[in-house]
């Protein structure tokens, strides 16, 4: 990969995980920091973590790892350079219907 491609899949890592942080909070899984970060960030999550977590399985979705009981949901989420935005917002429109299914 040597040095630039270090550089660019770092670089897309970063940018992918601030899309995906926007995109999720639209749709109310609200940042728990406002610091800053790389391609992990935490939020807390307006459905019960482990039946969304069930119900993005379903659709074919990995979600990010469940910080806290089930009730009281943060959720780590993680982007890499081989995540798209296609992906991105395939996952924000299943959250979408999730809150409709799930709350």
């Amino acid at each position: 990969m040597g040095p630039e491609g270090l550089r660019k899949a770092a670089s897309q890592s970063l940018s992918n995980a601030h899309y995906l942080a926007c995109l999720l909070n639209e749709k109310g899984f609200t940042p728990v920091s406002q610091g800053e970060f790389f391609h992990e960030f935490v939020t807390k999550t307006p459905v019960c973590p482990g039946r969304l977590e069930k119900y993005l399985e379903k659709n074919g979705i990995l979600m990010g790892l469940p910080l806290k009981g089930d009730h009281e949901g943060e959720i780590l989420w993680c982007t890499t350079e081989m995540n798209t935005k296609e992906e991105m917002d395939r996952l924000g429109g299943i959250l979408e219907n999730a809150k409709e299914v799930l709350s």
